[in-house]
């Protein structure tokens, strides 16, 4: 860390020292984050509930699964209030664990000291539990989202897509995509690539396969403008090994090869 940097701080205040130590955190520096550790316990000074939210960031990203659940208890201990961002994180960290059990238990007790959950949380929650596989439990909790207002955003919805998607439940997964489109969200480069993923799953059945190709070339031709198609569209086009071709022809093309035992061969397709 900078020498002057250092001794400009301290005797700064917990809001200076946080918003270094999350710069540091953000860039991943170890070396700075643990020097303005050592100057905070020096000082010394008292965490705030930002303090520890950055911690839990940093051990997180790190993967210090003590240090986590440390800080957290800690933060119990001393009886600092819990924020949402803190409970989101934490909830976000066991769903990456997939510990579901740990972040409903969490959930709960977020409702228990009236701290409301917002799309964070949400979303944290269905990614865990699609990626479990419990997709009516992903309903459930984006029912629950629309019903206290909470705003929803084309994550969640692209999560649960291509949670449909790797079950082969394409029905499910379209008709998804038609409750995100009626609510404003117009599907992108990424939710067509998770429809082609889940085609690929079905390439074999052939009768389903062409029902749902159908319905995927319908939702590219809806992404056309003027006279070509949208960046987004040509992007699903090159992931699908169709280079610049223009209109209606580049629909066809990227459909066609799909039924391609060289693309769908059942690994998926992964945009560039």
């Amino acid at each position: 860390m900078d020498e002057m940097v250092t001794k400009s701080i301290v005797k700064s205040t917990v809001f200076t020292y946080n918003t270094l130590l999350n710069a540091y955190v953000g860039r991943k520096d170890r070396s700075g984050v643990g020097e303005i550790l050592r100057l905070m316990e020096k000082e010394p000074v008292v965490f705030s509930v930002a303090t520890y939210s950055i911690l839990i960031q940093w051990y997180s990203s790190s993967g210090d699964i003590g240090e986590v659940e440390k800080i957290f208890e800690e933060m119990r201990e001393r009886k600092i209030e819990i924020d949402v961002y803190v409970y989101s994180s934490m909830i976000s960290w066991n769903c990456r664990l997939g510990n579901m059990k740990r972040a409903f238990a969490l959930f709960d007790e977020m409702a228990q000291r009236n701290v409301a959950p917002n799309a964070h949380t949400y979303g944290a929650l269905i990614g865990g539990v699609c990626k479990a596989g419990q997709m009516e439990a992903a309903e459930i909790l984006l029912e629950e989202m629309q019903s206290k207002g909470i705003d929803l955003n084309m994550i969640i919805f692209n999560t649960m897509i291509d949670g449909y998607c790797k079950r082969g439940m394409m029905d499910e997964a379209l008709r998804l995509q038609t409750i995100m489109e009626r609510k404003g969200f117009n599907a992108d480069v990424f939710t067509f690539n998770i429809l082609a993923n889940g085609l690929c799953k079905l390439h074999r059945n052939f009768g389903i396969y062409d029902k749902f190709a159908n319905a995927l070339l319908d939702a590219v031709q809806s992404m056309k403008v003027g006279d070509g198609f949208s960046e987004e569209a040509k992007a699903l086009g090159m992931a699908l090994g169709v280079s610049c071709l223009n209109g209606i022809e580049e629909a066809e093309a990227q459909c066609a090869l799909l039924n391609s035992e060289s693309l769908c061969d059942g690994d998926g397709i992964s945009l560039p």
